[in-house]
């Protein structure tokens, strides 16, 4: 992740809000990512009806119903008016807007192969609430870089810890910009500039 590029600002944040009519003291939960179920969409739109917070979604919305399943189809229809889904964000400046926007990261996703967009949301220093999935092992360390959740119900209690306690909203921050840093681009070049490296004098 290019770091730089995720900073965020308060002009960042002051015109999303602004654009999206999000008063400043209003807690808003960020989601990243393409429109399918496989990102956990449907868990998204359910917490939004347990969370007082406005929900946004970005990203691209495929034609129905080519990825769209009856019910996912029916969680977005039948959304709550705290959600949005906001389509796609010029990148990189309108993702870095959405995040410097959010108060909270929330990817409910099923699969990745990594997730980028977790390493986006953690330069803009957002606490993360992840699902727990198997690609995260290596680099999210449950309750100390992100808060990690294995069903609805977990969500919901990730979800109201970090609305209601602005302390650990701020460590959960700190560690999540930490973890970014070591994913940043130049650190993460310089890794695979010495492995091929290794293999070339083999």
């Amino acid at each position: 992740v290019d770091v730089d590029v995720f900073a965020p600002t308060a002009e960042r944040r002051a015109r999303f809000r602004a654009r999206h009519r999000v008063p400043e003291d209003r807690l808003l939960v960020l989601g990243l990512g393409l429109v399918l179920r496989r990102k956990g969409v449907e868990d998204f739109v359910g917490a939004a009806r347990q969370i007082d917070a406005e929900f946004f979604w970005a990203g691209k919305s495929f034609p129905f119903p080519v990825v769209f399943s009856p019910s996912m189809r029916w969680a977005i229809r039948t959304a709550p008016r705290n959600v949005h889904f906001v389509g796609i964000l010029d990148h990189p400046d309108g993702v870095a807007e959405a995040c410097a926007a959010a108060d909270v990261f929330l990817f409910p996703s099923f699969e990745e192969n990594q997730g980028i967009v977790i390493l986006e949301a953690a330069a803009a220093g957002l606490p993360l609430v992840l699902r727990r999935i198997g690609c995260y092992e290596e680099w999210i360390r449950p309750d100390d870089n992100a808060l990690a959740f294995t069903d609805r119900p977990g969500l919901a209690e990730s979800l109201r810890a970090v609305a209601s306690d602005a302390a650990l909203r701020t460590r959960l921050a700190n560690a999540a910009r930490k973890m970014a840093d070591e994913h940043r681009l130049e650190r993460v070049g310089a890794r695979l500039r010495a492995i091929y490296e290794s293999v070339a004098r083999r």
